[in-house]
């Protein structure tokens, strides 16, 4: 309940009144307090970025070995530890799609390092079964790129006024009003 109480106050920034509701007929006999011994006031800070890199790219659970990433190394010797990573990660994966799995984790774990650049170009060159095209952010991105590179189409081929509404339409495989749209932004600025 405390855990839930502060994930909520943290969330929408009010005050929690936590309650249990009881749907038996009879009278509960649930306790409604803790024990002083039993209450959560603080917890200890563990940085990862303070752990040993050495140590934790020891550790034989794949969850595990990807916290590697986060680790206290220089950036030198990132492409290093990338490699000792995925290398662990191969041998650790009990089948292609446990491998898929733990090198989705490591690179959603590596942009907080700024390190999926150097993940994608390892994953490539290396004979792993991980397919970069599957991933959910790889592809969002390819698909904001062909929408900015339709939309600066649309825009060129409105500027040069050439073909009506219709034809840029048809040329840039959009409907009608979406080049209705851009031609209303152009021409607000």
């Amino acid at each position: 309940m405390v855990e839930y109480k502060a994930i909520l106050q943290r969330k929408y920034e009010i005050p929690v009144k936590q309650f249990v509701i009881h749907l038996g007929v009879n009278p509960s006999k649930m306790r409604t307090k803790l024990n002083q011994e039993e209450e959560i006031t603080g917890f200890e800070l563990k940085s990862i970025h303070n752990l040993p890199t050495t140590e934790v790219l020891n550790f034989d659970i794949p969850e595990e070995i990807i916290l590697s990433i986060l680790t206290d190394y220089p950036r030198a010797d990132a492409s290093q530890i990338i490699s000792r990573i995925i290398f662990k990660l191969q041998n650790a994966a009990q089948s292609p799609a446990d491998l898929n799995r733990y090198i989705r984790q490591l690179l959603v774990l590596s942009r907080l390092r700024k390190l999926d650049g150097e993940i994608e170009k390892q994953v490539k060159s290396m004979p792993i079964t991980y397919d970069i095209t599957k991933d959910r952010l790889y592809n969002r991105g390819v698909e904001q790129g062909i929408e900015q590179k339709t939309q600066a189409m649309i825009t060129r081929l409105i500027r040069q006024g050439l073909l009506t509404d219709e034809q840029i339409a048809e040329v840039a495989e959009v409907t009608v009003a979406q080049i209705v749209q851009v031609r209303a932004k152009l021409y607000r600025k």
